[in-house]
Protein backbone atom coordinates (compact mmCIF):
# COMPACT_ATOMS: atom_id res chain seq x y z
CA UNK A 1 0.00 0.00 0.00
CA UNK A 2 2.76 2.40 0.96
CA UNK A 3 4.74 1.47 -2.17
CA UNK A 4 1.82 2.25 -4.42
CA UNK A 5 1.43 5.69 -2.82
CA UNK A 6 5.11 6.51 -3.36
CA UNK A 7 4.92 5.38 -6.99
CA UNK A 8 1.81 7.47 -7.65
CA UNK A 9 3.45 10.54 -6.14
CA UNK A 10 6.55 10.12 -8.30
CA UNK A 11 4.45 9.78 -11.44
CA UNK A 12 2.45 12.86 -10.45
CA UNK A 13 5.63 14.91 -9.96
CA UNK A 14 6.98 13.71 -13.30
CA UNK A 15 3.77 14.66 -15.06
CA UNK A 16 3.76 18.04 -13.30
CA UNK A 17 7.33 18.73 -14.43
CA UNK A 18 6.41 17.78 -17.99
CA UNK A 19 3.40 20.12 -17.92
CA UNK A 20 5.52 22.98 -16.58
CA UNK A 21 8.07 22.47 -19.36
CA UNK A 22 5.27 22.47 -21.90
CA UNK A 23 3.91 25.72 -20.46
CA UNK A 24 7.33 27.35 -20.73
CA UNK A 25 7.62 26.29 -24.38
CA UNK A 26 4.20 27.73 -25.15
CA UNK A 27 5.06 30.97 -23.35
CA UNK A 28 8.30 31.27 -25.37
CA UNK A 29 6.55 30.67 -28.69
CA UNK A 30 3.78 33.10 -27.76
CA UNK A 31 6.29 35.79 -26.79
CA UNK A 32 8.24 35.28 -30.03
CA UNK A 33 5.08 35.51 -32.12
CA UNK A 34 3.97 38.65 -30.29
CA UNK A 35 7.44 40.15 -30.71
CA UNK A 36 7.40 39.55 -34.45
CA UNK A 37 3.92 41.00 -34.77
CA UNK A 38 4.85 43.97 -32.62
CA UNK A 39 8.02 44.60 -34.61
CA UNK A 40 6.05 44.41 -37.85
CA UNK A 41 3.53 46.94 -36.57
CA UNK A 42 6.32 49.28 -35.49
CA UNK A 43 8.00 49.02 -38.90
CA UNK A 44 4.71 49.67 -40.65
CA UNK A 45 4.08 52.68 -38.42
CA UNK A 46 7.47 54.37 -38.84
CA UNK A 47 8.32 53.31 -42.36
CA UNK A 48 11.62 52.52 -44.03
CA UNK A 49 12.83 56.13 -44.27
CA UNK A 50 12.62 56.55 -40.49
CA UNK A 51 14.94 53.60 -39.88
CA UNK A 52 17.27 54.69 -42.67
CA UNK A 53 17.56 58.11 -41.08
CA UNK A 54 18.15 56.60 -37.65
CA UNK A 55 20.80 54.34 -39.19
CA UNK A 56 22.57 57.28 -40.84
CA UNK A 57 22.54 59.27 -37.61
CA UNK A 58 23.86 56.31 -35.67
CA UNK A 59 26.52 55.57 -38.27
CA UNK A 60 27.60 59.21 -38.27
CA UNK A 61 27.97 59.17 -34.50
CA UNK A 62 30.02 56.00 -34.60
CA UNK A 63 32.20 57.39 -37.39
CA UNK A 64 32.72 60.63 -35.45
CA UNK A 65 33.62 58.71 -32.31
CA UNK A 66 36.03 56.34 -34.02
CA UNK A 67 37.58 58.59 -36.63
CA UNK A 68 38.78 57.78 -40.13
CA UNK A 69 42.13 56.44 -39.02
CA UNK A 70 40.43 53.73 -36.98
CA UNK A 71 38.43 52.50 -39.97
CA UNK A 72 41.42 52.82 -42.29
CA UNK A 73 43.41 50.66 -39.89
CA UNK A 74 40.60 48.13 -39.63
CA UNK A 75 40.25 48.09 -43.42
CA UNK A 76 43.97 47.45 -43.91
CA UNK A 77 43.93 44.62 -41.38
CA UNK A 78 40.81 43.12 -42.95
CA UNK A 79 42.23 43.38 -46.45
CA UNK A 80 45.50 41.81 -45.35
CA UNK A 81 43.64 38.96 -43.65
CA UNK A 82 41.61 38.32 -46.81
CA UNK A 83 44.76 38.35 -48.94
CA UNK A 84 46.49 35.92 -46.61
CA UNK A 85 43.53 33.56 -46.62
CA UNK A 86 42.88 33.69 -50.35
CA UNK A 87 46.33 34.01 -51.78
CA UNK A 88 47.52 35.88 -54.86
CA UNK A 89 46.54 33.06 -57.22
CA UNK A 90 42.92 33.34 -56.14
CA UNK A 91 42.76 37.06 -56.97
CA UNK A 92 44.59 36.52 -60.24
CA UNK A 93 42.02 33.91 -61.22
CA UNK A 94 39.16 36.19 -60.20
CA UNK A 95 40.66 39.04 -62.21
CA UNK A 96 41.03 36.84 -65.28
CA UNK A 97 37.43 35.69 -65.02
CA UNK A 98 36.21 39.26 -64.52
CA UNK A 99 38.17 40.50 -67.51
CA UNK A 100 36.77 37.73 -69.66
CA UNK A 101 33.23 38.56 -68.58
CA UNK A 102 33.74 42.23 -69.39
CA UNK A 103 35.04 41.33 -72.85
CA UNK A 104 32.05 39.06 -73.44
CA UNK A 105 29.64 41.76 -72.25
CA UNK A 106 31.03 44.59 -74.41
CA UNK A 107 31.62 44.23 -78.12
CA UNK A 108 34.48 45.53 -80.26
CA UNK A 109 32.67 48.79 -81.02
CA UNK A 110 32.60 49.61 -77.31
CA UNK A 111 36.38 49.28 -77.00
CA UNK A 112 36.91 51.18 -80.23
CA UNK A 113 34.85 54.05 -78.81
CA UNK A 114 36.86 53.99 -75.58
CA UNK A 115 40.10 54.09 -77.55
CA UNK A 116 38.91 57.05 -79.63
CA UNK A 117 37.89 58.96 -76.52
CA UNK A 118 41.25 58.26 -74.92
CA UNK A 119 43.11 59.44 -78.02
CA UNK A 120 40.91 62.52 -78.06
CA UNK A 121 41.78 63.31 -74.44
CA UNK A 122 45.45 62.86 -75.17
CA UNK A 123 45.10 65.13 -78.17
CA UNK A 124 43.44 67.85 -76.09
CA UNK A 125 46.10 67.66 -73.42
CA UNK A 126 48.95 67.95 -75.94
CA UNK A 127 50.19 71.47 -76.74
CA UNK A 128 48.64 72.88 -79.90
CA UNK A 129 51.08 74.53 -82.31
CA UNK A 130 50.37 78.12 -83.32
CA UNK A 131 48.39 78.65 -86.50
CA UNK A 132 44.84 78.46 -87.82
CA UNK A 133 44.10 75.38 -85.69
CA UNK A 134 45.05 77.15 -82.47
CA UNK A 135 42.96 80.15 -83.53
CA UNK A 136 40.03 77.83 -84.20
CA UNK A 137 40.36 76.33 -80.75
CA UNK A 138 40.46 79.76 -79.10
CA UNK A 139 37.35 80.81 -81.01
CA UNK A 140 35.51 77.61 -80.08
CA UNK A 141 36.34 77.97 -76.39
CA UNK A 142 35.35 81.63 -76.57
CA UNK A 143 31.96 80.53 -77.91
CA UNK A 144 31.66 77.98 -75.05
CA UNK A 145 31.33 75.06 -77.45
CA UNK A 146 32.75 71.59 -77.18
CA UNK A 147 34.43 69.93 -80.13
CA UNK A 148 31.39 67.69 -80.58
CA UNK A 149 29.00 70.66 -80.50
CA UNK A 150 31.01 72.59 -83.07
CA UNK A 151 31.19 69.44 -85.16
CA UNK A 152 27.40 69.16 -85.15
CA UNK A 153 27.12 72.75 -86.38
CA UNK A 154 29.55 72.42 -89.28
CA UNK A 155 28.74 68.79 -90.14
CA UNK A 156 31.92 67.10 -88.92
CA UNK A 157 32.60 64.61 -86.14
CA UNK A 158 34.44 65.49 -82.95
CA UNK A 159 37.58 63.68 -84.11
CA UNK A 160 37.78 65.83 -87.25
CA UNK A 161 37.48 69.02 -85.20
CA UNK A 162 40.33 67.77 -83.01
CA UNK A 163 42.46 67.14 -86.10
CA UNK A 164 41.80 70.69 -87.34
CA UNK A 165 42.68 72.25 -83.98
CA UNK A 166 45.89 70.29 -83.47
CA UNK A 167 47.11 71.03 -87.00
CA UNK A 168 47.07 67.39 -88.07
CA UNK A 169 44.56 68.34 -90.75
CA UNK A 170 44.84 71.51 -92.82
CA UNK A 171 42.12 74.10 -92.27
CA UNK A 172 42.49 75.47 -95.79
CA UNK A 173 39.16 75.51 -97.60
CA UNK A 174 37.12 75.32 -94.39
CA UNK A 175 37.79 78.85 -93.04
CA UNK A 176 34.46 80.27 -94.26
CA UNK A 177 32.48 77.39 -92.74
CA UNK A 178 34.03 77.76 -89.29
CA UNK A 179 33.94 81.55 -89.49
CA UNK A 180 30.17 81.52 -90.10
CA UNK A 181 29.64 78.98 -87.31
CA UNK A 182 31.64 81.05 -84.81
CA UNK A 183 30.69 84.53 -86.08
CA UNK A 184 34.25 85.42 -87.12
CA UNK A 185 36.00 86.93 -90.13
CA UNK A 186 37.44 84.22 -92.43
CA UNK A 187 40.52 86.39 -92.97
CA UNK A 188 41.42 85.80 -89.32
CA UNK A 189 42.42 82.21 -90.07
CA UNK A 190 44.35 83.30 -93.15
CA UNK A 191 46.23 85.90 -91.08
CA UNK A 192 47.18 83.21 -88.55
CA UNK A 193 48.53 80.99 -91.32
CA UNK A 194 50.51 83.87 -92.85
CA UNK A 195 52.02 84.70 -89.48
CA UNK A 196 53.21 81.13 -89.00
CA UNK A 197 54.77 81.09 -92.46
CA UNK A 198 56.52 84.42 -91.82
CA UNK A 199 57.94 83.22 -88.50
CA UNK A 200 59.17 80.01 -90.14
Amino acid sequence: MHGETVGSRAEAETELARLRERVRELETKTASAMGRRGGLKVRETYGVEHYQRIGRIGGSRVAAARGREFYAKIGRKGGQTVKERRGSEFFAEIGAKGGQRVKETHDEDYYATIARERRSRLGRSAPIPPGPGARLREARLGAHLSQAELGDIVGHCQTTISLFETGRRALAGYEAIFARALGLDPEMFAASAAKVVAEA
